[in-house]
């Protein structure tokens, strides 16, 4: 149930927070004071007989810390970690002397043993905390991130109103706020699944990202200094709001006591803190010279967070800091339903049709079943166009010479930019049958990467190109390779229209591009109903993407870019100049 076997021990964790890192406090790292509870909202904890998921983790480690010390008559310390649970009981037996702490191996997605343990504990309070934290991993791993924090939650919540828990408080993250990742969208589900529980005092709290636990920015930074660098950082502008472990398990604490199934909860942290400003201040503090290098934006990554969406009304509660946000309104008949899609996902290890059900219960337009794109489908696809073209080669009708041809307007919009850069190294995304590719080459570029997923398309394009002999042609889902190089510019004409995960490819793009992006967009509304449905999703099995500028635009901004502009439009379409 803990994010990782690696924890630290709940008097460790406490004395960290408020020493500070070497010689740098905690209070400066986080741009402010460290923020401490007023005792009030703790008094309910004691005599009560207290379970908390995910204990062996680190905010789970100084939770049950301070739950001990606030006199919990009992507590149920559940995860699945052996060696986490065995060091935590340790510490609050031996150091704490707190002889009442039960471990129980257990995994909160298996709902039987889940309920079996609730029944037998019956738990006055219970604080969630076991959830998968990592964003790039769950991007890559959505079906594991579904089965431990959308059905897992389930499990607890449905397991502490069995045993008539009387308060649950569930861990949420301010990725949650208008998700655009893996991470935050399970976490807003699980948000949903609390609020729709029917008890009035089950609740969430949103926390900002806990520097100090295990895998977070600190302890990172820190085995990059101890290695002599260097500090690497996704974006220059990146920002974060930060709490740590105490503040943590602190706002988990007094929620309790304010506790309400129509409000979610979340900690006044701001301002939130530039990453890099972070990194140059313990480098700055270090006896070691200390490089920092900007690695670009991960899968799953933004900018920036929100503590709470644009639009809520947010209210301050009786206890300094903390704030309430009214919790999302459910369709309890609707979430239900759209879990059981989600686990007969999770059961089949179907990862698309998991994104799809996510994004549905988030209240997004539904997802026809086969609207989202695939690589198989996008090869198909293209093999079939490849073969299209192939027939009409020895044609000789106006219609074919143009289709041959293809657009003149964008591969001439193509040339001009590259044009830019004189002797410019070249990655072009889906290259195709090479018309792009035979046009920059001609007008001067010193050499040319295609990568394609057909293998049919790449037989065109070698044919086209076999006079240049600096080309180099690659069959295969770029995602998937691994470029370890830098290109001055890189070519994505056509690509985001077909992609199922345009946010993941923009990052990794701009981790490889040194200099500019340019980007063609359809603008599918042309292609209206019946035609595109039957073309594309019902013949082909191979569904199209629509883009709007305003998207495009922060899709690029969020992976890194820091300028986009929009040179060229048309009716059927857009061009993106990114920087």
């Amino acid at each position: 149930m803990a994010t990782g076997a690696a924890h630290l021990a709940p008097a460790a964790v406490a004395s960290e927070a408020h020493r500070g890192l070497g010689e740098v406090p905690i209070e400066v790292l986080l741009g402010r004071p460290v923020i401490e509870i007023d005792q009030r909202f703790t008094e309910y904890v004691a005599g009560a007989s207290v379970l908390v998921t995910g204990a062996g983790g680190s905010v789970g480690n100084e939770l049950c810390a301070r739950l001990a010390r606030l006199g919990a008559s009992a507590l149920t310390l559940v995860d699945h970690s052996e060696a986490a649970l065995e060091d935590l009981v340790k510490v609050l037996r031996d150091d704490a002397d707190f002889a009442a702490a039960v471990p129980i191996l257990a995994d909160i997605r298996n709902r039987p043993r889940t309920i079996e343990v609730f029944e037998r504990c019956r738990p006055d309070i219970v604080f969630h905390t076991a959830a998968y934290k990592h964003v790039p991993l769950l991007e890559a791993n959505p079906v594991e991130a579904v089965a431990n924090n959308v059905l897992g939650t389930k499990s607890v919540v449905d397991a502490a109103r069995r045993a008539r828990a009387r308060r649950l408080v569930m861990l949420s993250t301010d990725k949650a706020v208008e998700p655009a990742s893996i991470l935050g969208q399970t976490k807003a589900v699980a948000e949903r699944i609390v609020a729709a529980a029917g008890c009035s005092e089950y609740t969430s709290i949103r926390l900002a990202n806990v520097v100090d636990s295990a895998g977070s920015m600190l302890p990172v930074f820190r085995k990059q200094i101890a290695r002599g660098g260097p500090l690497t950082i996704t974006h220059p502008d990146m920002t974060r709001y930060l709490m740590t472990v105490g503040e943590a398990a602190g706002l988990a604490i007094a929620a309790g006591a304010l506790a309400d199934s129509r409000a979610i909860f979340w900690l006044d942290v701001r301002p939130p803190v530039r990453v890099l400003d972070l990194a140059r201040t313990l480098s700055d503090a270090s006896p070691y010279e200390v490089d920092i290098e900007f690695v670009g934006l991960r899968a799953g990554e933004r900018l920036h967070e929100r503590l709470f969406h644009t639009e809520e009304e947010v209210l301050p509660t009786a206890c300094d800091r903390l704030f309430r946000s009214p919790a999302p309104p459910v369709d309890r008949a609707r979430l239900e339903a759209s879990i059981g899609l989600l686990a007969r996902h999770v059961e089949r290890a179907s990862a698309p049709d998991a994104r799809d059900a996510l994004a549905a219960v988030l209240g997004a337009a539904p997802v026809p079943r086969h609207r989202r794109p695939t690589t198989a489908a996008t090869r198909r696809y293209f093999e079939k166009r490849a073969h299209a073209f192939d027939r009409l080669h020895d044609k000789s009708s106006v219609a074919t010479r143009v289709l041959r041809s293809g657009p003149a307007r964008g591969r001439e919009f193509a040339v001009s930019m590259v044009a830019r850069h004189p002797a410019a190294d070249i990655l072009d995304l889906g290259c195709g049958p090479g018309r792009v590719a035979e046009a920059i080459m001609d007008a001067g570029a010193r050499a040319y990467t295609g990568i394609d997923l057909s293998p049919r398309m790449l037989t065109l394009a070698r044919a086209r190109l076999e006079r240049f002999g600096s080309v180099e042609l690659l069959e295969g889902d770029f995602l998937e390779m691994d470029v370890r190089r830098t290109f001055d510019v890189v070519l994505a004409l056509g690509l985001f229209d077909y992609l199922g995960e345009p946010a993941r490819a923009a990052s990794w793009i701009r981790a490889r591009c040194s200099s500019m992006l340019v980007a063609s967009f359809a603008r599918w509304e042309w292609l209206k109903g019946p035609i595109r449905h039957l073309h594309y999703e019902l013949l082909h099995r191979c569904p199209i993407a629509d883009h709007t500028e305003a998207e495009v635009e922060a899709l690029l901004r969020g992976a890194g870019f820091s300028s986009v502009d929009f040179p060229l439009r048309g009716r059927r379409g857009f061009w993106a100049v990114a920087r």
